[in-house]
């Protein structure tokens, strides 16, 4: 599939060099660079094209994957304390007190859901060929 799109991506390229003139070309290739780095972030630098364009060693790239690893894992700590937090206090600024003893009344006793990843569920619920 990626190889499908690969290729799908350097025809284009080659039917826009066929149809725009060089100035338009080369705006379309900086706005198209701008898009990545705006929705990808530093993600963006594994893109193989801009990895390419910029000379990234593998060294440079072995450290960028650590440094991104690492942010998402901080960020997704982040994420879980958050929700964490509006667990144990839904918005009790707003909620008067009468209906914070309602949501401990209908919560009852702390429930601990065992954690599972996504594909610990999933090869569980597949069948196991035989």
């Amino acid at each position: 599939m990626q190889e499908f799109m690969e290729t799908n991506r350097v025809n284009f390229e080659k039917d826009l060099e066929n149809v725009l003139h060089k100035p338009q070309l080369d705006r379309f290739q900086e706005i198209q660079f701008q898009s990545k780095i705006n929705s990808r972030g530093g993600n963006a630098l594994f893109d193989p094209s801009v990895a390419k364009t910029l000379g990234i060693t593998e060294d440079q790239r072995k450290e960028l994957m650590a440094k991104s690893q690492a942010a998402q894992k901080e960020l997704n700590e982040k994420i879980q304390k958050m929700r964490q937090e509006m667990q144990e206090n839904p918005l009790q600024d707003v909620l008067n007190d009468d209906q914070v003893k309602i949501i401990e009344a209908l919560s009852g006793k702390k429930f601990e859901q065992q954690k599972r990843s996504t594909f610990q569920v999933l090869s569980q619920s597949l069948p196991v060929p035989r």
